[in-house]
């Protein structure tokens, strides 16, 4: 008897019948997709992974080193820190038994029971050296904006954000913001804006850092209208008085009192009343200003004095006399925070009579003096 032999086609078929390509697994799909730089896709699916096999040890591995890579190596470190720890302590005690360990070059049983625990405790302390440097970096940035013109404070300031940047391999989008902050407040705009995009580029999967580097971007010469909406979304009083500062020098005043008016209902901060004020009394807006500079005038502390200031430029432009403010002004205190310069010149330039000019000018000299 003769035996049957099968067409080409038929053996296809029954060649594919017995043998299905495999399903990729959660962890295939992760590979791939890191592969392919689709890092949002990898994590989910490494996470996916895990969900499932709560032991598979190279997924731990991927979700530690993405979620490090996502943060810059420094935001949700616990994340990080469990993700990678776990992966050591399943690659040294070998709890179950995960297919790839020759593929990657790890070894298939422990070498030494104990590294679990020393490589955690040399984890830790590395994480909490990195957090004392980044503390030490903060401060000395506070230090500095409280008196940018410092100029030791200023290479305090800078050299503490490069040690924190070296501390985290380069990879740092908020040492980079720090620093562009830095160089902004000490008029060195170009670096400033090096900066910014530096830790723009460093922070694309962090939203607030990412928006702040926007913010800071704008600031220097940067989009406003783009600025604007990160200003909005990170909702933090400094930046929003930063921003409208920016507009008025830029003489996007319509902006200003528009941004203004916004900040003005999240914060009740002097500062950025005195800036609603100035950008009004700038564009010749005279009664609204004064409504501002009535409540400015019953603001505690240092701020009586701008407020008395802007006063007097209200006083000079509406045409009214100026002696009274300008009599409450003698010996004021100098004023940190606020530069009467430009409006004390648009007084010059406005058709106030000579004695409100000379008022004006004698008083923001006495608000800058040193």
């Amino acid at each position: 008897m003769r035996t049957p032999i099968l067409s080409l086609a038929g053996a296809s078929l029954l060649l594919f019948a017995g043998c299905k390509t495999p399903e990729p697994t959660h962890f295939d799909l992760g590979v791939a997709a890191e592969n392919r730089g689709d890092r949002v896709t990898a994590l989910a699916e490494f996470e996916e992974s895990v969900r499932l096999e709560p032991v598979h040890k190279h997924a731990w591995r991927h979700i530690g080193y993405l979620k490090a890579d996502k943060q810059g190596g420094k935001d949700h470190t616990k994340a990080v820190r469990d993700a990678l720890l776990l992966f050591l302590m399943l690659e040294t005690y070998e709890i179950g038994n995960v297919a790839g360990d020759r593929d990657y070059g790890i070894p298939e049983t422990p070498v030494e029971p104990h590294l679990a625990r020393r490589m955690v405790r040399a984890c830790n302390a590395v994480i909490h050296k990195i957090e004392d440097i980044e503390a030490q970096a903060d401060i000395c940035f506070r230090e500095f904006s409280i008196v940018p013109t410092d100029i030791d404070l200023r290479q305090i300031a800078m050299d503490a954000q490069l040690v924190a940047l070296e501390a985290n391999m380069g990879v740092s989008p908020k040492a980079h913001l720090r620093m562009g902050d830095i160089c902004r407040l000490s008029g060195d705009d170009a670096g400033a804006k090096t900066h910014y995009e530096t830790s723009l580029q460093q922070s694309k999967d962090l939203k607030r850092s990412n928006l702040r580097a926007q913010a800071g971007l704008a600031l220097v010469g940067g989009d406003l209208d783009e600025g604007w909406l990160a200003v909005r979304q990170v909702n933090d009083r400094a930046l929003y008085a930063d921003f409208i500062e920016t507009c008025i020098a830029r003489n996007e005043l319509d902006r200003a009192v528009m941004a203004a008016r916004e900040a003005r209902r999240n914060y009740a901060d002097g500062g950025i009343w005195r800036l609603l004020a100035e950008a009004h009394l700038l564009k010749d807006e005279t009664a609204s200003a004064a409504e501002v500079i009535s409540t400015l005038e019953k603001w505690p502390g240092r701020d009586k004095s701008a407020a008395h200031f802007l006063r007097l430029c209200w006083a000079a432009l509406a045409g009214s006399k100026t002696a009274d403010t300008a009599k409450r002004l003698e010996g004021a205190a100098p004023v940190e925070d606020f530069d009467p310069a430009r409006l004390a010149a648009h007084v010059d330039g406005s058709k106030a009579d000579g004695a409100a000019k000379a008022a004006v000018k004698k008083a923001a000299e006495a608000l800058t003096a040193k």
